[in-house]
C-alpha cells in the first residue's frame, strides 16, 4: 500500500504478545505503554505489547456449572437454539470425556474433562449398622427401610406391614368390674343389685327394676274399737317408710274385720303423710250388711297411668308415712266397730325405675 513514505521495503507477519502491567492501588495512573517488534530469520516477526491495567470491582456470581450427558453428538443443542441464559452449560457424549461449554458466543471444547481413572484408594473402615426402630404398618402398606447417620456408624430402622395371623385361643373371661365400660362411682356393688347403664354413660350396679320390698303390720298392731254413729273416722295403724334409693309405688294386701249394721257401710283408706287429706294410695271397700265382715285392702289410684308414668311414684330419697283409717261412708243411726282378729296389712314397694 502506497503512502507518503513510498512503497514498503519489507512486509512482516507479526505475532503479538500482549502483557498487562499491574498498577497497585493508590499509585498515580501509568500513561506509558510499550510495543516491541523483533524480526526473525525465517522472515516472520514477534511483537510484545505492554499496557497498564487496573483491578476492577468484583463481578457478579456466575451461573452454576451444569453438564448434561447425551447419547450422541446429534443430541447436543445447536447454537441457534441457545441464549445467554444457557451460559455455563456443558454437554458430553456418553462414553467420551470431551465437554462442550456454551459461552454465549459459541461452544468451547475441553478435552480430558473426566480424566483417567486413578489408582485404587485405601480400604475404608467397615460400616457399622445399629438396630433402630421397628414400626408396624397398616395391612397392605409397603415395607420401609430407613438408614440414618453417617458411615461408618449408621442406624437401620424398618417398617413392617401387618399380616393377620390365625385366630388365637379363647382367653379367660374378664371380671366385669375390670371393664373400661364399668363404673361404680366409688360404691361397690352389693348382693341383689344388677348391672345396667347409669347416668354417666357407663355400666354399673343399680337396684333391679323388679325389686320388691315388703312391710307387714300384724294383728297385734290393729285396734279393737267400738264407734258411735257420729264418729265417722278411726285410725287403725300408722306405718313410717324410710327413704329408698329407688323410685317406687305402693301395693297393698290384707284386711280387717268391720262390724256394720243394716244400711251402714265402713271403708278403709290408706293415705300418704296425712290421715285425712293425704294422697289416697290404698282402699278397702266395705259392704252394706249386718254383722262382722272383712274389708280387703288393695292399691288405688284416682288417675290412669301407663309404664313410664310418674303418677303415684315416690321419688328416691323420700321418706313417707302411711295412715290406715276406717271411714263410715253411709248410715248414721247406729254405731260400728273394728277388731284385730286376724287383721293384717301387707305393704309392698314395687320399683318404678
Amino acid at each position: 500500500m502506497a503512502s507518503e513514505y513510498g512503497d514498503p521495503i519489507e512486509r512482516l507477519l507479526v505475532e503479538v504478545e500482549v502483557f498487562g502491567m499491574a498498577q497497585l492501588p493508590g499509585q498515580p495512573p501509568q500513561t506509558e505503554a510499550f510495543f516491541h517488534i523483533r524480526r526473525r530469520q525465517d522472515g516472520g516477526a514477534e511483537g510484545v505489547l505492554g499496557l497498564p491495567f487496573y483491578k476492577g470491582d468484583k463481578g457478579d456470581r456466575g451461573p452454576a456449572l451444569q453438564i448434561f450427558v447425551v447419547p450422541t453428538a446429534a443430541n447436543i443443542p445447536q447454537p441457534g437454539t441457545l441464549t445467554s441464559a444457557d451460559y455455563g452449560k456443558g454437554w458430553r457424549v456418553a462414553g467420551e470425556n470431551t465437554v462442550k461449554f456454551w459461552t454465549s458466543q459459541g461452544f468451547q471444547s475441553h478435552s480430558n474433562w473426566i480424566g483417567s481413572e486413578g489408582p485404587p484408594g485405601d480400604k475404608g473402615p467397615a460400616n457399622k449398622l445399629t438396630a433402630g426402630t421397628i414400626e408396624m404398618l397398616a395391612e397392605g402398606h409397603a415395607p420401609t427401610i430407613d438408614i440414618t447417620g453417617t458411615a461408618p456408624n449408621q442406624t437401620l430402622s424398618i417398617g413392617i406391614p401387618a399380616v393377620p395371623g390365625r385366630p388365637g385361643d379363647t382367653g379367660p373371661a374378664a371380671a366385669i368390674a375390670a371393664s373400661t365400660d364399668y363404673s361404680d362411682s366409688g360404691t361397690p356393688a352389693t348382693v341383689g343389685q344388677v348391672i345396667a347403664m347409669r347416668s354417666n354413660g357407663k355400666f354399673g350396679p343399680v337396684q333391679p327394676i323388679s325389686v320388691l320390698e315388703e312391710y307387714v303390720v300384724p294383728p297385734a298392731s290393729f285396734p279393737n274399737a267400738s264407734k258411735q254413729s257420729s264418729e265417722q273416722r278411726h285410725q287403725l295403724v300408722q306405718v313410717p317408710i324410710p327413704a329408698k334409693p329407688y323410685p317406687y309405688r305402693f301395693n297393698f294386701s290384707g284386711g280387717v274385720d268391720v262390724k256394720n249394721n243394716l244400711g251402714h257401710q265402713v271403708d278403709v283408706e290408706i293415705r300418704i303423710d296425712n290421715p285425712t287429706s293425704g294422697q289416697l294410695v290404698g282402699l278397702g271397700k266395705g259392704q252394706d250388711g249386718e254383722g262382722w265382715r272383712e274389708v280387703m285392702f288393695r292399691a288405688h289410684s284416682d288417675t290412669a297411668y301407663q309404664p313410664g308414668s310418674t303418677v303415684g311414684v315416690i321419688p328416691p330419697g323420700t321418706p313417707v308415712t302411711l295412715y290406715c283409717v276406717a271411714v263410715l261412708r253411709s248410715g248414721f243411726l247406729l254405731g260400728w266397730a273394728v277388731r284385730r282378729d286376724l287383721a293384717q296389712l301387707r305393704i309392698q314397694l314395687v320399683s318404678a325405675a
